[in-house]
């Protein structure tokens, strides 16, 4: 009740004061508070600041880890999170927040030195160190479905101190998300992927990345999914916003995807 109360005064307070609003209703009518990666990519950014103008609203980005994302949605700090929270995790999902489109098409699998016997091998074998991200879709996955398999090092966050374990020999493998591409692009010389698989067996399509939006907000959440079709429909080989702000020229980022035949 407190939630639906809070949302409904703003809108009884915009119409009360006859003032131009935008076409959605935000918690801070007139802004869009994007819970953000403290480092944030580019495409995410640019994906919102689309969003706004095309909604006559005026950004703001919040910086915050991973784990603040569902204190934030919860005390009404933000309207989406944008934290790379896939739409099927079950340890970070926000309370009070419904996923969006996916934005980005996930399957699971396992990162491995090109130069290592894994990189031949089809599934690690028992006792292999792997190294996955806390509260991730990552650690559900390996939970689920290698059940004590694998010695585990939990760390904060993946990108660098992950491979920094992994180049030194200190783990054997990288437990994380399969997008078809490499966000950096000197990973394509010396890591691989094997074991790729969806976390839900039954539906190959099951997991992508999200947009987490205030349950009270669903015009929000549908200009979302809208700016999220849009992207798709552009052309065949945007698949995803990070090609599609790359190719298009706005982020001046590297991706190494692979060729489109």
């Amino acid at each position: 009740m407190k939630r639906v109360k809070k949302l409904t005064l703003i809108a009884f307070t915009a119409f009360q004061c006859s003032m131009s609003y935008a076409s959605v209703f935000t918690i801070h009518p007139g802004y869009l508070d994007v819970g953000v990666q403290e480092d944030m990519s580019c495409a995410v950014v640019n994906f919102f600041i689309d969003i706004a103008k095309k909604e006559d609203l005026q950004l703001r980005l919040v910086p915050s880890p991973l784990q603040t994302a569902s204190d934030k949605i919860t005390h009404y700090e933000i309207d989406v999170s944008a934290h790379g929270i896939s739409n099927i995790n079950t340890q970070a999902k926000p309370d009070y927040a419904t996923a969006s489109e996916p934005y980005l098409d996930v399957q699971r699998g396992f990162t491995v030195l090109k130069s290592s016997p894994f990189a031949k091998m089809k599934r690690l074998p028992k006792g292999s160190k792997v190294a996955v991200m806390d509260e991730s879709t990552a650690l559900q996955d390996v939970k689920q479905k290698y059940k004590g398999d694998f010695k585990l090092t939990i760390v904060s966050k993946l990108e660098g101190k992950a491979r920094e374990l992994l180049r030194q020999h200190k783990v054997d493998a990288i437990a994380e998300g399969y997008t078809g591409f490499w966000f950096n692009p000197d990973d394509a010389k010396d890591l691989t992927m094997i074991d790729v698989h969806s976390l839900d067996e039954n539906n190959p399509n099951a997991e992508g990345l999200a947009f987490w939006v205030q349950d009270e907000e669903p015009e929000l959440l549908g200009a979302i999914n809208q700016g999220i079709r849009r992207i798709k429909r552009s052309h065949d080989q945007f698949e995803n916003i990070y090609r599609f702000y790359q190719d298009n020229g706005t982020c001046d980022t590297h991706y190494a995807f692979p060729k489109v035949k």
